[in-house]
């Protein structure tokens, strides 16, 4: 069981194991967990700066053994952060601008973005203004019962892409004679294909109005999915467009242009940024600070997290920052298999799981460099029981903590939370790693 800190004392705050938290930790509201106290930094969009990671690892360094998670929606968040020293953290993380003055609003600040906005020559449109839009809507007009897991994506098209994420609102940049416009998803993905049925399309000036109406929907505690499914795909457009009014249309599916491949993840040197990925997520306080000051002497400070867990740096040094990330244990290599492994906490930091998957991540990271990189799975994710907090997505392999400490049960071409059949149940730890290796 997991505890929330709250100003009024502990809240609990899960049921039975493998049943999902309807709460998400904060900076204002941590989740006191069997490491220590976990702070969530939300970052809108994945847009950090020198001064926030500085302060994120200044916390961290007041914790031996520290640890800096990157999650999948592109925020940050502290592990074993002693109680005593939650309020302390408040304080230097607000004072950087880490976290807004009301701290339990900013909890509210669940937007994911396109990580290279800005960057990416293919993209649609730039959405860094949309994306701070919608988090100031968040943080100053969230009704009391929004769910606090209510989240948007916003897309801004181009070979980086977050089609196919599921949250409670998603909007897309797309084109429309050659016009840039906003699709609409509630409760569901962005479509990386057409289906026959309506688009709902927005100008930019209705965003505001569009966020403002679904947040309505959601403020008896329903999720976009419950709204999606109550009303019916159709009927849900239609009644949004309506709510909005100027500004909105429902249109043909083949008017628009859309994505139709697997999003490229954001690796190496581009075009004008440069990124690396910690192991599993994963940095210690004093990269963190080395980070920091990286980004100050070379990309003016800014930093962008992105949801696939790694760090993309704007520079026009490409080579030389590429080199400095890998003194900082960050890979720069897209082969290497660091880029295809997700492991959450496991049972060494949360009390819900039964595998340490943490251990065994890296443990599969180095088996997988001793294949070739066609014999490698795609993706792998290590789930130390049945809630799946790492990761959402449909994995190449799905291990899930079983009933008896590390030991698992293997879904192939499965998420966890939709794991249809087990390959492979029970197994002891180096089976279940080997059948990866083995079995692809």
């Amino acid at each position: 069981m997991s505890v929330l800190i709250g100003e009024a004392g502990p809240v609990l705050d899960r049921g039975p194991r493998g049943a999902r938290r309807d709460a998400c930790p904060s900076v204002a509201v941590p989740f006191q967990t069997i490491d220590g106290a976990l702070l969530r930094v939300r970052l809108p969009g994945g847009l950090a700066n020198s001064a926030i990671l500085r302060s994120v690892a200044e916390v961290a360094g007041w914790v031996a053994g520290s640890v800096v998670e990157i999650t999948n929606r592109a925020n940050l968040q502290i592990r074993g952060v002693l109680a005593g020293d939650v309020d302390r953290a408040k304080v230097v993380l607000t004072h950087s601008g880490a976290v807004r003055a009301n701290g339990r609003d900013d909890a509210r600040i669940n937007v994911v973005a396109s990580p290279l906005t800005g960057l990416d020559p293919t993209e649609v449109s730039d959405v860094r203004a949309t994306v701070a839009t919608i988090a100031d809507l968040l943080y100053t007009a969230a009704p009391s019962g929004l769910p606090a897991k209510f989240g948007v994506i916003v897309d801004a098209g181009g070979d980086v892409h977050l089609r196919g994420r599921r949250h409670d609102l998603a909007l897309g940049a797309v084109l429309v004679d050659a016009e840039v416009y906003f699709e609409v998803a509630v409760g569901d993905g962005l479509m990386l294909s057409r289906p026959a049925q309506p688009v709902l399309l927005l100008d930019l000036a209705a965003v505001p109005t569009l966020v403002a109406a679904v947040m309505a929907l959601c403020a008896n505690g329903e999720r976009g999915a419950d709204v999606l499914a109550s009303h019916g795909y159709t009927p849900l457009m239609q009644r949004l467009a309506q709510d909005v009014g100027a500004g909105a249309w429902l249109v043909h599916p083949q008017t628009v242009c859309s994505q139709t491949q697997q999003s490229q993840i954001p690796v190496g040197v581009g075009a004008g940024w440069v990124s690396g990925t910690p192991v599993l997520g994963r940095m210690c306080a004093d990269d963190l600070y080395s980070l920091a000051d990286l980004a100050a002497t070379h990309s003016g400070g800014e930093i962008r997290v992105t949801p696939w867990r790694n760090v993309v740096l704007p520079t026009t040094v490409t080579h030389k920052v590429q080199t400095l990330l890998q003194q900082l244990n960050m890979y720069t290599d897209g082969n290497d298999p660091v880029q295809s492994v997700v492991a959450c906490a496991g049972s060494m930091g949360c009390s819900s799981g039964t595998a340490d998957t943490q251990a065994h991540g890296r443990t599969l990271i180095n088996m997988l460099r001793t294949v070739p990189a066609a014999t490698r799975p795609a993706s792998v994710h290590l789930s130390g029981c049945a809630k799946g907090c790492a990761s959402t997505a449909r994995s190449t392999f799905t291990l899930i903590g079983g009933e008896t400490a590390d030991t698992y049960d293997v879904h192939r071409n499965a998420s966890v939370q939709q794991p249809g059949s087990a390959v492979a149940t029970g197994l002891n730890v180096l089976d279940a790693l080997n059948f990866v290796v083995d079995h692809v």
